[in-house]
């Protein structure tokens, strides 16, 4: 039974650990989907970020512009110069120390030129002769307003921007032509492993080597930001000035390599909780299961000692005796068998009656019962037949054990009014012997014992 009991629980315990590991096997695998587009939707956060922070920078480049351009000194010069009050080389002279030190002030500035209407350069500022080629962009001066444009120039990110210059009644006196390099601000916009950088669509630049990006599959979509994978690339595009497009470029690899570490994480979390849980539901059924079993175990105990129990006397039954001789017999021991016979019994029952026959045996028990030690057995073999069993083998305590059960049962003769004779006889159970053998030579020295009270 207890067998059975624990193989159930160790099957329940087997059936809750598979389902927990399904569950979370499941779960874990939504949570990857849950995460990994929970991150391609923060790279559409990251690229809305740097797109802000562009927009950011370019406006404060026309700020700088402006600044430049609405110079007070500078601007008064150049009304002087178109009244005619003026000299071209006095005016020069006059934007080229103040013109050159107001535009070194300015960040990421790598061409600054000031020309007049009519589109004589009257001072300008090259960086570095990289840049020299950019003066020759065609440059629309026929709206005579503010404009900028954010340009791709070979591997430059160029942001341009065109200022008239106008005297206080709004006479054009010139304008400001100023080329800010943003390649540096790309090269710092890094997250996450993503790349950015600028993309000009195919409708645009007919030479685009990026133009295949625009007709990849789209995976996610916020307002105009867009988000394409091509394989194991993910580019995320938004939509800038000029009609270019802000590129976050983004492997697949790096973005589920991200998703696992964080699902890692959770699942290392999970399963020190899970284990955690198992291992007190463990320690909770072991005491439970220990309990019940113990509990089972003496309920199994007393019932196999009431069976191997002599109701009438409470010494050992034959049935106790047997088992012994089975099960508890040490077959390297040497052990002494006594035998006991109530000689007067029949007549005390026939003259006292079966209750104080009761009271007779249960007296011889009782005084057994005293006598014997913590490894000796006191058995009530059979009707008025009572055995002992000793670890003791000498002739001594044979000779105690006879002395004093015919003390005692004198001394208790004034409790009822007969007397109990008793008749014993003994036999050593060596490790060789067996105990039938035993038991036929205690029996023969019981009778011969019992012979002889009679004549006596």
């Amino acid at each position: 039974m207890f067998r059975k009991f624990r193989k159930t629980t160790m099957l329940l315990l087997s059936f809750l650990l598979l389902t927990i590991g399904f569950i979370i096997y499941v779960a874990f695998g939504t949570l990857r989907t849950s995460i990994e587009t929970s991150l391609i939707q923060n790279y559409a956060t990251y690229g809305s970020m740097y797109h802000e922070q562009l927009s950011q920078k370019m406006k404060s480049y026309d700020m700088n512009s402006q600044y430049i351009a609405n110079n007070p000194e500078m601007r008064e010069a150049m009304s002087s110069y178109q009244n005619t009050t003026l000299t071209f080389s006095a005016l020069q002279s006059v934007l080229i120390e103040t013109y050159t030190k107001n535009v070194q002030e300015l960040e990421n500035v790598a061409v600054a030129l000031r020309f007049s209407p009519d589109m004589t350069i009257l001072t300008d500022y090259l960086k570095h002769e990289k840049y020299t080629e950019t003066q020759l962009l065609t440059l629309d001066t026929s709206e005579r307003s503010a404009s900028s444009s954010l340009e791709l120039f070979d591997a430059f990110v160029l942001y341009k921007t065109l200022i008239p210059i106008r005297d206080s009644d709004g006479t054009l006196l010139g304008y400001d032509f100023m080329i800010y390099d943003m390649t540096s601000i790309f090269s710092n916009f890094h997250i996450n492993h993503m790349n950015f950088y600028l993309l000009c669509p195919p409708t645009i630049c007919e030479a685009s080597n990026a133009a295949f990006i625009f007709n990849l599959e789209e995976v996610y979509r916020e307002d105009s930001i867009r988000i394409l994978q091509n394989d194991e690339t993910y580019y995320t595009l938004v939509p800038t000035v000029s009609d270019l497009y802000l590129v976050a470029e983004s492997s697949e690899d790096d973005i589920f390599h991200e998703s696992s570490a964080q699902i890692q994480y959770l699942m290392q979390q999970t399963l020190l909780e899970i284990l955690l849980l198992f291992a007190i539901t463990m320690i909770i059924v072991f005491f439970i299961s220990k309990r019940q079993i113990n509990k089972a175990e003496n309920r199994g105990n007393s019932y196999k000692k009431l069976a191997y129990l002599d109701t009438l006397t409470g010494c050992y039954n034959r049935r106790f005796l047997e088992h012994w001789i089975s099960h508890l017999r040490a077959r390297d021991k040497n052990y002494t068998l006594l035998l006991f016979d109530l000689d007067n019994m029949k007549t005390i029952n026939d003259t006292y009656g079966h209750i104080k026959g009761d009271i007779a045996l249960h007296s011889v028990a009782e005084a057994m019962q005293e006598v014997a030690q913590a490894h000796d057995y006191v058995i009530r073999y059979g009707g008025d037949e009572f055995a002992m069993i000793l670890e003791d083998t000498s002739e001594l305590r044979i000779s105690e054990i006879s002395q004093f059960l015919q003390m005692y049962l004198k001394e208790t003769k004034e409790n009822h009014p007969f007397a109990i004779k008793l008749s014993s006889g003994s036999s050593l159970l060596s490790s060789d012997k067996s105990f039938e053998i035993a038991l036929e030579e205690a029996d023969q020295h019981l009778y011969n014992n019992k012979k002889n009270n009679k004549k006596s």
